[in-house]
Order: C-alpha cells, then sequence, then structure tokens
C-alpha cells in the first residue's frame, strides 16, 4: 500500500517472506523501498562496467557493503587488485535524494583545503554516478580526523587547526 502511494508500486521486487501477524514485510539486502539503485551498485556485473567512473582498474574486483542505513544510505567499499599485488580502493556512498552533488562539491573544498594545510587526511572525491546517486571518494591516506581525535595525545593544536579548516569552508 505504502509503495503505491509513494508512486513506487512499479519498484516492487518480490519479498523473502510475509510475517502476518507482526505485519512486516522481509526484504532481502539490497532491496530499499528508497534506495532502489543499491541492487546495481552492488552488483559485481554492473560494477565492473563502470570502472572507470568508480576510478577502479582491470584488475581482479571486489565489493563490500560496509555501513548501511535501511532507506536512507549504504556505504559500498570498491577494490581491484591490479598487476604486480597494486589495490585501488574506493567508497561509494549512495544516499536517497540528490544531497550525494552538493556534498562532492564540499567535499572537494574540504579535501582541498586540508591538503593544503595539512590538516588530516580526507577522503579525495573521485565523482558522482548520478543514476545511481552515489558519492565516490578515494580512501584516506594517513590519519583521518577520526584517528586523530582519538589518539591519546590529541591536543589542542589539532582543534584549533580543524576549527580554522570548518571556519574557512
Amino acid at each position: 500500500r505504502q509503495a503505491g502511494e509513494l508512486g513506487k508500486a512499479s519498484d516492487l521486487r518480490p519479498w523473502s517472506t510475509y510475517l502476518r501477524d507482526a505485519r512486516l514485510l522481509v526484504l532481502p539486502f539490497p532491496f530499499d523501498y528508497r534506495l532502489p539503485m543499491l541492487t546495481q551498485a552492488i552488483d559485481p556485473l554492473a560494477v565492473s562496467t563502470r570502472r572507470a567512473e568508480l576510478g577502479l582498474g582491470d584488475g581482479a574486483l571486489s565489493l563490500t557493503p560496509v555501513r548501511y542505513v535501511p532507506e536512507k544510505r549504504c556505504q559500498i567499499r570498491f577494490q581491484s587488485c591490479e598487476a604486480g599485488g597494486t589495490t585501488r580502493t574506493v567508497y561509494g556512498k549512495v544516499v536517497t535524494g540528490d544531497g550525494a552533488v552538493r556534498v562532492e562539491h564540499a567535499m572537494r573544498r574540504l579535501h582541498a583545503w586540508f591538503t593544503n594545510s595539512r590538516v588530516a587526511g580526507t577522503p579525495e572525491p573521485v565523482g558522482y554516478v548520478a543514476d545511481w546517486r552515489m558519492l565516490v571518494q578515494r580512501g584516506v591516506p594517513g590519519c583521518t580526523v577520526y584517528d586523530l581525535q582519538r589518539r591519546d595525545h590529541a591536543d589542542a593544536d589539532l582543534y584549533r587547526r580543524l576549527g580554522v579548516a570548518l571556519a574557512e569552508l
């Protein structure tokens, strides 16, 4: 009923079970009514045809959902193992709506500023895959702000530099 009201009746996929007493429809991952593109974003065949957009090489491909918030977002780690043993890793964040476009622009500015000021490592944006509503970023080299904040010796200088960076944004 809700899918029909939201105009998503054509997006319905077969469900795995319906628990009548609990009035609960159980769907298999990766199906999500608000993230219908997620089924393609974690399909190895669909991903392998879009390697260039994702910043991946031609080597063996692996993908792993690393964080999933139902009906909101899903972060996926994509890795390609290249000749010589090198690995390319990018993260794709699938979101509802078009918020990832704004986030991509903000992350480009944030990455440039943090790189120039050497405050901390931030993920470098690779691009935006519009039909999947996915922001694609490289893994963070070195320590992240999250790591720096959790160190025993995080000091006031770190927070001063972060404050300057945020004020600049």
